[in-house]
């Protein structure tokens, strides 16, 4: 298992160009973590479905984190219906 910051640090090494420094690389994935509202989590095991230890919520925010972190130029969000909270 993995915390929610190493999660986004594999997503961006494995994601971002080789030329981002380490410094930037994690400038960035701390700026992210602010941005959607996980850094009061960042050191939080993710867990899987035996041992939950994020919210559905936190999950969702995760998810959106991982795909930031690759800088993408635009990124679609929509809400699932069929689910509501």
């Amino acid at each position: 298992m993995a915390t929610v910051k190493e999660a986004l640090e594999f997503s961006a090494k494995l994601r971002l160009p080789a030329s981002v420094s380490d410094a930037t690389r994690a400038n960035f994935i701390d700026e992210v973590m602010h941005l959607v509202g996980l850094s009061s989590i960042q050191n939080r095991m993710i867990g899987d479905a035996s041992q939950p230890s994020l919210s559905t919520g936190q999950l969702k925010l995760l998810t959106i984190a991982v795909e930031l972190v690759a800088n993408p130029a635009i990124i679609f969000l929509g809400t699932n219906l069929a689910f509501p909270e």
